[in-house]
């Protein structure tokens, strides 16, 4: 790497998830102490552009794993549960979507990558998605709104959702910088919303 800032910067974590990493299949991440996967997009002009790059500290190479799928949105590792001092394995996705306005746009990009994390989570308890969804959603909420009445009652234990943000002093509506939404935002909002409601 030709910047030194940069690499002082990777040194401070033992995972990285990077998007739109423009990198090709010729190029090489070469930072002392880190091992790194990446999943290159398949260029349509002269441009480099897009690319998703998952790099790792070399004393965990033998507890991260690549899992391989068709989607060239994200790309899938599963990180041994011992690392996180969880009870089963985590599985980390580092998307990348390109923009609406890209010339390498997928129009069914955000129900694609829901696809991929149904599948994964009938065999996975801890997903972790990171990246780019390149999804504005403004203010909108990305859950549905919480009565003060409502109550879960499955497996015997009541909870009552409202107080409990409110416990936390957690606003219920977002608080976005972003003033502007696009389709994939609301495509991301209702994704989220549909299975927050379970």
């Amino acid at each position: 790497m030709q910047y030194p800032e940069f690499v002082e910067l990777i040194h401070k974590y033992d995972f990285i998830c990077l998007s739109e990493s423009k990198t090709d299949d010729f190029d090489i991440i070469d930072i002392p102490g880190y091992k790194f996967i990446m999943q290159n997009r398949k260029t349509k002009s002269k441009v480099k552009s897009g690319g998703i790059a998952f790099g790792y500290k070399e004393k965990y190479e033998k507890q991260v794993h690549l899992i391989e799928t068709e989607s060239k949105l994200v790309l899938w590792l599963k990180i041994s549960a011992e690392i996180f001092g969880t009870v089963e394995d985590v599985l980390i996705g580092s998307i990348y979507i390109p923009p609406e306005n890209s010339l390498y746009k997928i129009p069914d990009a955000i129900n694609e990558l829901e696809q991929e994390f149904l599948n994964f989570s009938l065999n996975y308890k801890y997903i972790l998605l990171t990246g780019d969804f390149n999804s504005r959603t403004s203010i909108d909420s990305d859950f549905f709104e919480i009565s003060e009445s409502h109550h879960d009652n499955s497996d015997y234990v009541v909870i009552d959702y409202a107080s409990c943000l409110n416990q936390f002093n957690m606003l219920r509506m977002r608080c976005s910088k972003d003033v502007s939404k696009n389709s994939y935002g609301n495509h991301f909002t209702e994704a989220v919303r549909g299975h927050t409601k379970h």
